[in-house]
């Protein structure tokens, strides 16, 4: 097919722009009916395998902080991939919703691909993945020999397991996992299936396995419509292999790339930003949570930051935090909710990365400033009102919050920021 060029006039913003343009007439927009959780991820603190208690301790902690979805990431299972509701351990799926939901939480969970064929999972022989001799390696979390996306039998036994957990009242899958790498040393080594039967014919091909575990997410949501549902890569899970415009069908939003683990130092070293890009280029949502541990102490830099470029946002790891900094955290995410609808359904755009606008046309915008440097710095940007969701003979009006100096003239903001410092505006 024909390589599309357009020419655009002005900054490389507005090159970004067009193209998420062009993906939104392509039916790469955001949903309309798009309602995302604001999510309390337990990992940090109860790690890939929990017990019912653990999980109880952090319903009141996601309640107090707004959070209305408990993701419980993985340890939900029988077993690691499996689908399958550990009843013997948690007791049953209906009963841990009930009691999330009598502090205003709904559930969420991962899902994956990568299984070992034993224990829990009770996966069917015919859902193996077989080497060229015919025999089958077991896998497991980190190896994903054991079983293959390209088995009918496979997803039709997965996509009724999850079938079941959405009837028990789970509103959230994160797919992750299901890539072909093995992750031992991190070698990503990738492995083929030789099996009859499958939907491939000879060895899988990457992408035949790429587009086999796309086929399973888009039968699931065909078939559980009311579930929310996010993709990591489909040929490297936690990074960004393929671009983001693939299989809208499969996935409501894609993973953030995993700046879960330290984001702070994500944006000191100019890799968070990546995610300003992101945002520019398309309207399709990401999810993201993050270690609040692992963030400025006073500023919640990296978290601002998040808000600002993830639509469906998380947060984890709160009992980690002093007296002093959890009370901050309450404070901001206080903050988030209340202007959130800009955050999730805003148009977004930006001057430069320290720079985002969210507008809702009509109703104004919220302006974040961001100084990613250790030293003081004055921000100074010019917006025209269509920018900041205005008429054109709009008169300004401000409102700023996050204690940050800020002075606009002549429809021109100039912020001063401490080092690593935040600055919100509502204008409107």
């Amino acid at each position: 097919s024909p390589t599309r060029f357009e020419l655009v006039a002005g900054p490389i913003e507005r090159a970004f722009t067009a193209h998420r343009a062009f993906m939104d007439a392509h039916g790469l927009g955001l949903p309309a009916d798009y309602a995302p959780p604001f999510n309390y991820c337990i990992y940090y603190e109860c790690k890939n395998h929990w017990e019912r208690t653990q999980a109880a301790a952090l319903i009141p902690v996601a309640a107090s902080l707004g959070c209305t979805l408990l993701y419980t990431d993985q340890g939900w299972e029988t077993g690691f991939g499996s689908g399958l509701w550990d009843e013997a351990r948690l007791g049953k799926c209906t009963d841990f919703v009930a009691e999330a939901a009598r502090a205003g939480l709904d559930v969420g969970v991962l899902v994956s691909l990568h299984a070992s064929l034993a224990g829990g999972t009770a996966w069917p022989p015919e859902c193996a993945r077989r080497t060229p001799e015919g025999t089958i390696e077991d896998g497991d979390r980190w190896h994903p020999h054991g079983l293959c996306a390209g088995s009918p039998r496979w997803r039709e036994e997965k996509n009724r397991r999850l079938a079941r957990v959405v009837a028990d009242g789970v509103k959230f899958f994160s797919f992750d996992f299901n890539d072909a790498k093995d992750y031992a040393g991190f070698g990503f080594r990738r492995y083929s299936c030789h099996a009859a039967g499958h939907d491939h014919a000879g060895a899988q091909t990457e992408w035949q396995h790429v587009a086999a575990v796309a086929r399973q997410q888009r039968e699931f949501r065909e078939a559980c419509p009311a579930a929310l549902v996010e993709a990591h890569d489909w040929a490297l899970a936690g990074d960004a292999a393929l671009p983001g415009y693939l299989f809208p069908a499969s996935a409501h939003e894609r993973w953030g790339f995993e700046y879960m683990w330290n984001p702070f130092a994500d944006l000191q070293a100019g890799r968070l930003q990546n995610l300003y890009w992101f945002n520019l280029a398309y309207s399709r949502p990401l999810y993201l949570h993050l270690d609040l541990a692992n963030d400025h102490p006073e500023h919640l830099t990296a978290f601002w930051y998040l808000a600002s470029v993830i639509r469906h946002l998380g947060v984890g790891n709160f009992s980690a935090l002093d007296a002093a900094r959890q009370q901050r955290v309450r404070t901001a995410t206080a903050l988030y909710l209340a202007h959130r609808e800009y955050f999730t359904h805003g148009v977004f755009f930006g001057a430069t990365p320290r720079v985002h606008v969210h507008a809702l046309p009509g109703r104004g915008a919220v302006v974040m400033f961001f100084n990613d440097t250790a030293a003081p710095l004055e921000i100074s940007e010019t917006f025209a009102p269509a920018d900041l969701g205005l008429a054109l003979d709009t008169n300004i009006k401000t409102e700023t919050w996050l204690g940050c100096s800020v002075a606009l003239r002549n429809d021109a903001f100039t912020v001063t920021l401490p080092a690593w410092g935040v600055s919100g505006i509502r204008v409107g």
